[in-house]
């Protein structure tokens, strides 16, 4: 009987905050775009959580991150889409990540995914810049786009 030689399939699955890129993405983003958020609109997220009826371990959902963005467009109307895919691709990556996933499709055939609850403008994004829109075949993440009238993300 012949023993097959065949490599074992490879599954590579990411989250994208803290694994893939070395930071929180929602809170690398905010605090670039708007670094004066807590003087300039001080207990924001308590406020909403509370009328959100939420409670406080899920303060960072998307209805009240939304709400954010929202705040931050009141604060810095100039803000532009464009503002903001410049301070995604600019989020950090974990030392050598991109040279590891790329090697591991090439070298190993793995597939790779992302499982994350950031959304889809934050990581397709990056993945762009960083090239990698090809290699990585899976994301799975909150919806979002740009509100047609402005530069509000909506998740």
């Amino acid at each position: 009987m012949a023993t097959s030689k065949a490599s074992p399939r490879v599954l590579l699955i990411f989250d994208f905050d803290w694994s893939l890129v070395n930071e929180d993405s929602d809170g690398f983003v905010t605090s670039q775009l708007w670094p004066t958020a807590e003087r300039d609109a001080p207990g924001f997220f308590h406020t909403f959580a509370r009328e959100a009826d939420q409670p406080q371990e899920e303060i960072d959902s998307p209805t009240v991150f939304t709400r954010f963005l929202e705040k931050m467009v009141e604060h810095k109307p100039d803000l532009s889409r464009e503002d903001i895919y410049s301070v995604i691709q600019r989020i950090p990556v974990q030392p050598r990540m991109v040279d590891a996933v790329r090697a591991a499709v090439r070298d190993h055939g793995a597939r790779v995914a992302i499982v994350s609850n950031a959304n889809t403008v934050y990581v397709n994004t990056w993945l762009k810049h960083h090239d990698l829109q090809h290699v990585i075949q899976d994301v799975v993440t909150n919806p979002a786009d740009f509100d047609k009238s402005s530069s509000v993300l909506r998740l």
